[in-house]
């Protein structure tokens, strides 16, 4: 990461964190705001840890969670006029989890690579997590599903190849941004889901006046099986999430699907793939995208 003397870092209670130079170093309980301005997040990784069991059912086991900024549980954060590129969330491996979120079947995270660029992880909280963001470029940024997982469909998926937000107290605003070239690659067999952005497990984006461009959601090949499944080139939502798209262009994006031995899977919604609540002022906005099944542009249309 960069931090140039342009750069501003603050904290609005440093009683409960502090920030130097783009350390940002928590303190104790409480509530506040971290505001990022005119930095540059270039070349860093966050990487999942590998061959562990989940123990319960409300956890995540082996996830990679953002290549550049992570906003946590009961946090709020503001950035803006800062560059993301070349940040990649990558999967643990080998990692075993189960079907529920709720309690008792084991986790049901399992060795994704999640937000390439950014997180907005709301957890189980209440108060809520919410990131509000404008003037970001994010390029070629990637999430990469670990390999070898297992305990439910989504193991080892790569999600949001420059942002992904996740679970209900989640929300991000984002304002006059880029993204363009991120991928959402899953590992051997696991979906791809949103090159560009995802709103997953009840999370809300609303987004206006960006670009998204030339995104990749990829499903991974798979020499023993069925391949995975690409979904949303450009964006993805899932039944219980809903994004705003006003005043935006999605072009030139691509929903691939992986190859198998048994089975090819499917590439659908090559700009955006919606299963919850999506909100869109221009259709025609979205257009010129590709997916390698079936509706280029929207799923459903």
């Amino acid at each position: 990461m960069t931090v140039t003397a342009l750069a501003t870092w603050q904290s609005s209670n440093t009683a409960v964190a502090t920030v130097s130079e783009g350390l940002v170093t928590a303190v104790g309980e409480g509530m506040g705001t971290i505001t990022v301005r005119g930095s540059t997040f270039r070349g860093n990784a966050a990487i999942g840890g590998s061959n562990a069991t989940a123990q319960f059912g409300r956890g995540h086991v082996g996830d990679g969670s953002c290549g550049g900024f992570i906003n946590l549980d009961d946090a709020t954060a503001t950035v803006s006029d800062c560059f993301f590129d070349h940040n990649e969330a990558h999967g643990g491996n080998g990692n075993v989890g189960g079907t529920s979120l709720e309690g008792g079947a084991g986790a049901f995270i399992v060795g994704w690579g999640q937000g390439g660029a950014i997180t907005n992880e709301g957890w189980n909280r209440g108060d809520g997590t919410t990131l509000t963001a404008s003037r970001l470029t994010l390029t070629h940024n990637e999430a990469i599903g670990g390999a070898g997982n297992s305990g439910n469909p989504l193991a080892g998926a790569g999600i949001g190849g420059g942002i992904n937000a996740w679970w209900i107290a989640s929300t991000v605003t984002i304002r006059d941004s880029l993204f363009a070239h991120n991928h959402a690659s899953g590992a051997s067999g696991a979906n791809g889901q949103g090159g560009a952005m995802s709103a997953v497990l009840g999370a809300v984006i609303d987004a206006s006046g960006i670009i998204v461009e030339k995104n990749l959601a990829l499903g991974g090949d798979n020499p023993d099986g069925a391949g995975g499944n690409g979904f949303g080139g450009g964006v993805y939502l899932d039944a219980a999430s809903s994004v705003g798209l006003q005043t935006t262009a999605v072009t030139g994006n691509h929903a691939n699907a992986g190859g198998g031995t048994t089975s090819d899977g499917v590439g659908i919604g090559g700009g955006v793939y919606s299963l919850g609540s999506l909100s869109v002022d221009d259709p025609a906005s979205i257009r010129h995208n590709h997916a390698s099944t079936s509706d280029d542009d929207i799923y459903p249309r």
